[in-house]
């Protein structure tokens, strides 16, 4: 079993990490794939990692009953993949009689969607963060400024960020 650090040590830790200068390389090392923006809640002292970028566990992983969508608090997109999956599970006795069809495009539609989250799903899941009152720990650097150009939203956080 891994000993708990406390939240001191790891607060240190990470601010060690955000006052090194960021280092862009042409080629992707192994933990730099994804580009991650830490964002702070000023009332909680609470920290979030916000992944830029595809969303790989929503593109292979919604369609398994919408799972990853209420984990990361997307609860509207969760109930829409149930229910593509409910749907899918109820139409698989029809496939042998009339409507074979019908799940053929309930697949395909969950398929869509779930290549759209694994699209946007990041910037779904940043919007509601900051829609939440959390800021980010940097603002103004040129990977928060990438990252919300990504997202299509300013770098000050609203509360209208839902919408």
């Amino acid at each position: 079993m891994v000993p708990r650090r406390s939240r001191p040590v790891l607060e240190t830790e990470l601010k060690t990490l955000l006052s090194r200068p960021a280092v862009l390389s042409p080629i992707p090392l192994k933990r730099e794939i994804q580009m991650r923006i830490a964002v702070k809640n000023p009332r909680t002292g609470d920290w979030k990692w916000l992944a830029v970028g595809w969303n790989w566990s929503f593109l292979f992983f919604s369609p398994c009953l919408g799972i990853p969508l209420f984990r990361k608090g997307l609860p509207v997109w969760g109930a829409v993949m149930l229910l593509l999956g409910s749907l899918e599970f109820v139409t698989s006795d029809l496939s042998t009689g009339t409507l074979p069809d019908l799940q053929l495009a309930i697949a395909l539609a969950a398929a869509a969607v779930s290549a759209y989250l694994a699209w946007k799903g990041n910037a779904l899941i940043a919007r509601k963060w900051l829609s939440h009152g959390y800021h980010f720990v940097q603002p103004g650097t040129p990977d928060v400024r990438y990252a919300c150009e990504r997202w299509g939203i300013d770098e000050s956080p609203r509360s209208e960020l839902l919408t």
